[in-house]
């Protein structure tokens, strides 16, 4: 079995064990979160690393590690190659790689109690990559706006605000899958009308909340003069 043959071949750090596009057969069932028994994977660039699962990772070393295993180069723009091209297939997988560890930092926070320091690590790896990525896609947007929202430190509101707008206005998605996150923003531009009643500026950039208003009304479908949530 693979988990015998980890046990006998993926225990050392000096032989380290990876795993490159997932388990050809899980020996967990998939109820229960599936994977191989007494291991654990670890992202690091485009592969996993194994270790024993018993093995808590410090997450500054996970990071460094993850880093310093991702391709680092300047990938062309998207439009050079075709769809249906082995190069285009070779850079989707690397965008897919530069998001592995801000993601999984992410989820492995949410597991953790909001743990503060993966999200922070989170948050400073998605800003690069949206910062880097020639034309960031909308889950990049939604990701990153929810690794603000569980920020504790309330200067990453406006962050938020910013990152869930753009993803309103990039994504396809439907009404109902972007219900949850729509109510945020509508919620906030009523908080910017009660500032502006009450003679107080808007507590973001004027950019955060422009956005916040054009991702409004693509979901509603209104017209900017007809938006009655301006502030």
């Amino acid at each position: 079995s693979m988990s015998l043959f980890l046990e006998k071949n993926g225990m050392s750090p000096k032989r380290p064990a990876f795993l490159c596009g997932g388990w050809y057969h899980d020996e967990i069932p998939a109820q229960h979160g599936g994977g191989i028994p007494g291991f654990k994977t670890w992202p690091v660039g485009p592969c996993d690393r194994i270790r024993p699962a018993h093995k808590q990772l410090n997450l500054t070393t996970w990071v460094k590690e993850a880093t310093s295993l991702t391709p680092e180069y300047i990938p062309p723009s998207a439009e050079k190659y075709p769809e249906d091209t082995w190069e285009h297939v070779t850079l989707t997988d690397y965008w897919a790689a530069k998001h592995k560890l801000p993601y999984h930092l992410l989820t492995f926070a949410m597991e953790n109690q909001d743990h503060q320091e993966a999200l922070n690590q989170s948050a400073v790896l998605f800003e690069d990559l949206i910062e880097e990525h020639p034309d960031p896609p909308d889950y990049f947007y939604k990701n990153v706006g929810i690794v603000y929202g569980r920020l504790r430190s309330g200067s990453n509101h406006c962050k938020m605000i910013d990152s869930f707008s753009r993803f309103l206005v990039k994504t396809n998605e439907g009404p109902h899958e972007t219900e949850q996150i729509f109510k945020i923003i509508a919620d906030y531009l009523v908080h910017l009308k009660k500032l502006k009643k009450h003679g107080v500026k808007a507590d973001c950039e004027a950019v955060v909340v422009n956005v916040a208003k054009k991702a409004y009304r693509k979901l509603k479908g209104l017209r900017k003069d007809g938006d009655d949530t301006d502030a």
